[in-house]
């Protein structure tokens, strides 16, 4: 019999060579995108105390924080290199005590939401805040800008006369401050801090 031949397609085949296989360049593992971590900038001093009182009434609650915070960090600094307290013309006084009683009022009427405790008038509310200038906060109150004091208490009627209505909104009914309103002023930090209580009327 004679010896069977080879097909074509065997006597082409060359078998893979194994160690060529292993020893080939291995691409690189693609390498992951990394995540942003980058925050928001901190808002500029300068562009805060640029805003005018129709531009503090449209901010969000969130936004009016980040302004304090931002010019707490500012007077903090300011006070750490022992700078003097700013002393702002006549007109950009008057300016900067409307400004910061709106904020005062705006911040302290989107703090003044419904709890249990409205109901008897025991409901808390606080509002912290900074002072460019330290004549801001006695006339914000009604005093003369040359008095100063570390701890102060007023009523709510002469709170309210001094800086505006101070109401919150409940879904079924309006609040109000109650009783006496505390006002404490750190003269070395620059910074005031406006407490009381509120409730629905009875």
């Amino acid at each position: 019999m004679p010896p069977k031949r080879a097909s074509p397609d065997e006597d082409f085949f060359e078998p893979s060579d194994a160690s060529e296989t292993e020893n080939a360049p291995k691409k690189p593992a693609a390498k992951r995108a990394r995540k942003s971590t980058a925050t928001a900038p901190a808002p500029d001093v300068s562009h805060i105390l640029a805003l005018k009182n129709s531009d503090l009434k449209k901010c969000e609650h969130d936004e009016l924080v980040e302004y304090v915070e931002a010019l707490q960090k500012a007077v903090k600094s300011a006070g750490e290199g022992g700078s003097a307290s700013v002393q702002l013309s006549e007109e950009k006084l008057k300016e900067e005590v409307q400004k910061a009683t709106n904020l005062l009022v705006r911040a302290m009427e989107r703090s003044m939401t419904w709890k249990p405790s409205c109901k008897t008038g025991g409901a808390k509310v606080s509002y912290s805040g900074l002072l460019v200038d330290e004549r801001v906060l006695p006339l914000m109150l009604g005093l003369k800008a040359t008095d100063r004091f570390k701890a102060k208490r007023m009523t709510e009627a002469e709170f309210q006369s001094a800086v505006g209505s101070v109401e919150g909104s409940a879904r079924y009914c309006t609040l109000y401050l109650k009783g006496n309103v505390n006002i404490k002023w750190d003269h070395a930090a620059r910074t005031f801090t406006v407490s009381g209580s509120y409730g629905k009327m009875t």
